[in-house]
């Protein structure tokens, strides 16, 4: 008999307002918007995401002058401000211009590997938990490292398991990092990945046109792009000892999820991803 727990662990999001809030777009060098940029006060939960088009809201929120603004966005050299400059150069242009960044990712050859499918990840179990997902800060990730086959591969499919959508999908960039002495490392994939979950039970995700391929083992995670506080996601998780982490906003820090966030639980995201190598 199934057994199903639903955690709810809800991630509070404080800001000091000073005044109105703003209007402002990140851009690419040519001045086109760029789609679901990361803007946020590094280390903190205080942040956003723009929208397809660039543009972005922002509270006036009180910063000091030791914390820091960082705008990123894949593909795209990281900017930093201070809160100074940050709101001086809204008030000059309104825009923040990202330059584009070339990436120098190692090669992986999977031609001279036999062409095995592998299917990875942690597929549902009859023992599982409901985690319900953060739908009030943009930017936040869930994420799990998935242990991966020896040698080279490359990464073809995502599925994901859910438990309860109450809208008729959600948004999410699925991003995947390398993995290495249990530390996240650099980001694999130099696309947006950008997901729309829809249903109940497994949504599954056809990746090869993004051509990603790695080795070694990887972590996997989900982020909020969307805007509605409203939306109610279930994830199904299963009762084992993965090594979960989470980011609260879009230029915080990973933490480790500790059982006591999980109600005594040790919990892992039905994340699978099929491989070939």
């Amino acid at each position: 008999m199934k057994l199903h727990l639903c955690l709810c662990l809800g991630l509070l999001l404080t800001i000091s307002i000073q005044a109105q809030d703003f209007s402002a777009r990140v851009v690419d060098p040519q001045g086109k918007g760029i789609a679901f940029a990361n803007i946020g006060i590094v280390g903190t939960s205080r942040g956003t995401v723009s929208d397809k088009d660039g543009y972005f809201n922002w509270p006036q929120a009180m910063m000091s002058d030791e914390e820091r603004v960082r705008i990123s966005a894949i593909g795209y050299a990281d900017r930093n401000f201070s809160g100074f400059d940050f709101y001086a150069q809204v008030g000059k242009s309104e825009q923040f211009v990202l330059q584009t960044r070339v990436y120098q990712m190692p090669t992986v050859d999977i031609l001279s590997n036999k062409g095995t499918v592998k299917l990875i990840g942690y597929p549902p179990k009859d023992l599982t938990a409901n985690y319900r997902v953060n739908t009030s800060l943009a930017g936040s990730e869930i994420g799990i490292k998935v242990k991966a086959p020896k040698g080279p591969y490359a990464i073809r499919k995502f599925a994901i398991h859910v438990a309860e959508i109450k809208r008729d999908y959600i948004n999410f960039r699925l991003n995947f990092y390398e993995y290495r002495g249990d530390t996240i490392g650099e980001r694999i994939n130099t696309k947006n990945i950008l997901l729309q979950l829809h249903q109940n039970g497994m949504n599954t995700f056809d990746l090869s046109s993004y051509n990603l391929s790695t080795e070694g083992d990887v972590f996997v995670s989900l982020e909020y792009i969307d805007y509605n506080s409203t939306a109610n996601l279930l994830l199904q998780c299963n009762l084992t000892g993965g090594t979960v982490w989470y980011k609260q906003g879009v230029q915080n820090d990973w933490q480790r999820l500790k059982r006591e966030d999980a109600g005594g639980l040790r919990i892992a995201p039905c994340y699978q991803i099929e491989v070939l190598y």
